[in-house]
């Protein structure tokens, strides 16, 4: 399992392309995490604010690092794959809208 540190220190690899991940690429930066990281944790997202993070062990990071959020804002964020059996249509618009990019 990977440490707070080791996580955190991943993720200032990427400062210089930071602004590039938090605004409009945030499902792709929870990717990378997931996948750097063994597929452990799970791609989460925030539907009040259409936000995607990365959820290990109990918290959320994204490229500004770990999202400094209560027990109950976290309570907001579902994985990304119970979101989208959950809410087919939505998911599907959010997956051309946002993560594709198409239209």
């Amino acid at each position: 399992t990977a440490s707070k540190k080791e996580i955190l220190s991943f993720i200032k690899g990427f400062e210089d392309s930071k602004n590039t991940f938090l605004y409009g690429q945030r499902y792709w930066f929870a990717t990378i995490l997931y996948i750097r990281f063994k597929g452990e944790g799970c791609i989460c997202y925030q539907p009040i604010d259409n936000h995607f993070a990365w959820r290990y062990c109990g918290a959320l990071y994204d490229a500004s690092g770990e999202l400094p959020l209560s027990h109950e804002e976290k309570q907001n964020w579902l994985p990304w794959e119970y979101y989208r059996i959950t809410y087919p249509y939505e998911s599907q618009r959010i997956e051309h809208d946002c993560i594709l990019k198409k239209g």
